[in-house]
């Protein structure tokens, strides 16, 4: 394992501009109707996998943003056994070779997605994931449920360690984690949150480690234009030195991936994206020295 990827850009060009390959790429299923509603016909058809994996030629492994229900469905409905049955089958069919990341309900833990919880939610939230991870596993071992919060939760009262739905079901796990600040500065790797539960990226190692499975983060970028944000280099040398652990850890690293996001996102995010030239060009730099070249890793 040990993967590195790249999300909301153009992998080749990324690959040739680090001098390394991507070897995941990210992509996220939820096209909406021109009402705004995510539904399952449009789940089903696949879009953006189909063309993150340029139906069917791409042999990398895919990191796959997937919804755990329609807009029409709740947290404690679940989606139906048949909706996910079907969904898993034409994935299969959509990915022919190559695995595939599923980061079921990603970034739970906020509240800007219709499957974001609440902190009474945890037992429904369990239910369903074990739900999924058992269809989805009858259908083929070769996808990955990566259980996904985002870094820091929306609701300072919910303990994001109350979601887990236990090791058995779950094949990798880590945040979204895009470059926080406080007070201005740069946030420490080594935070925790209110609850004690982990924050910084070296808290959500340990964390990830101590249930036994390998560690994963499908986003992480600088963040500029916001209060919570932060463009210091030193987030990217943070984020590599976590990664590097966690591939030298038991557990291992599952896979990373930078969102740069492109002008499509403002380059609030980028550093490289030929619609942003020389954007966060500090970050670009550390970037540059520390991905030229791949991660040693005993679990290859």
């Amino acid at each position: 394992m040990a993967l590195s990827g790249v999300g909301s850009t153009d992998r080749d060009a990324w690959s040739a501009w680090r001098g390394q390959p991507v070897q995941v790429d990210g992509v996220w299923n939820d096209a909406k109707t021109s009402a705004g509603k995510i539904t399952w016909a449009l789940m089903d058809g696949l879009a953006s996998t189909k063309h993150g994996s340029d139906y069917g030629t791409w042999n990398g492994a895919m990191s796959i943003a997937q919804p755990m229900f329609a807009d029409n469905e709740t947290l404690q409905q679940c989606a139906s056994s048949s909706e996910i049955t079907t969904w898993a089958r034409d994935l299969k069919k959509a990915l022919p070779s190559g695995a595939a990341y599923i980061r079921l309900g990603w970034e739970f833990n906020g509240d800007w997605f219709h499957w974001s919880v609440k902190p009474g939610d945890a037992a429904a939230f369990k239910s369903c994931w074990i739900k999924w991870y058992t269809l989805v596993k009858q259908v083929t071992t070769r996808f990955e449920l990566v259980w996904n919060p985002n870094n820091q939760s929306a609701d300072a009262n919910l303990d994001v360690r109350d979601f887990w739905p236990g090791s058995a079901y779950v094949d990798a796990a880590g945040p979204d984690a895009y470059a926080l600040s406080v007070n201005g500065t740069l946030m420490s790797p080594n935070r925790k949150g209110p609850n004690g539960e982990p924050l910084g990226i070296n808290t959500w190692v340990d964390w990830v480690a101590s249930k036994g499975v390998p560690f994963a983060v499908p986003e992480w970028a600088v963040r500029d234009g916001v209060v919570w944000g932060s463009t210091d280099p030193a987030y990217v040398d943070q984020m590599r030195a976590a990664f590097v652990k966690a591939a030298k850890s038991a557990t291992g690293l599952a896979f990373e991936s930078y969102f740069d996001g492109g002008s499509t996102h403002d380059c609030v995010h980028s550093i490289h994206d030929p619609n942003c030239p020389g954007a966060h060009s500090a970050a670009a730099a550390r970037y540059l020295a520390l991905w030229s070249k791949p991660y040693a890793n005993p679990h290859a």
